[in-house]
């Protein structure tokens, strides 16, 4: 079975605010990793999006204002953590949450909700094949 991976290492955050009861999260320069069925290597691309939380509670935020950029985190999904990387597509209601990590910065970016999404943007750019073979 095909499918992606969002990778937080690096991740790009231009904007994250309130907006209302959702929180927006927009991004760029994520690492975006292809598997595909019967391949023998996996894909890196790079790509721009959005993460929106519905029905959000801001817990905490970085010192720092945006942009910034991402050292990893953790995403939760009901009873699923995801950590470092997030499959695509995304799109679920419930216990949902993210505790991302801010390079150079202590306070982490902590959001809680009840609906998250991700929505990519534009076109995914490809960077290399990977070497490591299954």
């Amino acid at each position: 079975m095909s499918f992606r991976m969002l990778g937080l290492h690096n991740m790009v955050v231009n904007e994250a605010a309130m907006e209302e009861d959702d929180f927006s999260l927009s991004f760029s320069q994520a690492d975006v990793i292809k598997t595909m069925d019967n391949a023998r290597q996996r894909t890196l691309w790079r790509q721009s999006g959005r993460l929106l939380i519905r029905q959000a509670e801001l817990m905490q935020t970085p010192e720092q204002e945006a942009p910034y950029t991402l050292s990893g985190g953790d995403l939760s999904d009901n009873i699923y953590v995801y950590r470092d990387s997030i499959r695509l597509p995304l799109h679920s209601r419930g216990q949902v949450g993210i505790e991302f990590a801010v390079r150079e910065n202590e306070k982490k970016l902590i959001v809680r909700g009840n609906e998250i999404e991700i929505m990519m943007r534009g076109v995914a750019r490809y960077l290399k094949h990977l070497d490591e073979e299954r």
